[in-house]
């Protein structure tokens, strides 16, 4: 899902995360789309389609929204972005992961309400306290440094 910020006269204006550092965004109308840089001045990125007075009412409203687009844009949270079979993508502080339900089990027979139901843990942790699941940040940078491993206590087994 594309987190739509703003729309205005018909254009709308989004992100896309975890596609490229440098802040931008994207403006669409109809058939027509546009790609503003936000940093380190606003300026056209590219174009399809819109007309030379359409790109200048897009600048200008880009202008006098800048701030808080970019406010947008600052990565602070979880979200679940997709769900399926085979696992689940997060966009953690704006980066994206697939968790498979091969690394992380518990999340296969989760309701989706409980899986959705997740959130920052500190600054390095993300948690979903429904299901008593907590996972580091580096695990899910580097999966293959943190093989994942449940461990049954005595009182599991009952």
């Amino acid at each position: 899902m594309t987190p739509k910020l703003k729309q205005q006269d018909g254009y709308t204006f989004k992100i896309f995360s975890n596609e490229e550092e440098r802040k931008h965004i994207h403006v669409v109308k109809g058939d027509c789309e546009a790609k503003f840089w936000l940093e380190p001045i606003i300026e056209l990125a590219y174009n399809y389609g819109f007309n030379n007075k359409e790109l200048k009412k897009i600048t200008q409203i880009i202008t006098i929204y800048g701030d808080n687009f970019k406010s947008n844009l600052q990565p602070t949270s979880v979200n679940v972005l997709m769900i399926n079979a085979q696992g689940m993508m997060l966009s953690v502080l704006g980066r994206d992961y697939f968790l498979s339900y091969n690394r992380v089990p518990w999340l296969r027979e989760a309701r989706v309400s409980s899986a959705l139901n997740v959130r920052m843990c500190g600054h390095d942790a993300i948690e979903w306290p429904e299901l008593d699941i907590d996972l580091e940040l580096e695990s899910l940078r580097h999966p293959e440094r943190y093989p994942l491993i449940m461990k049954r206590t005595p009182l599991d087994v009952l």
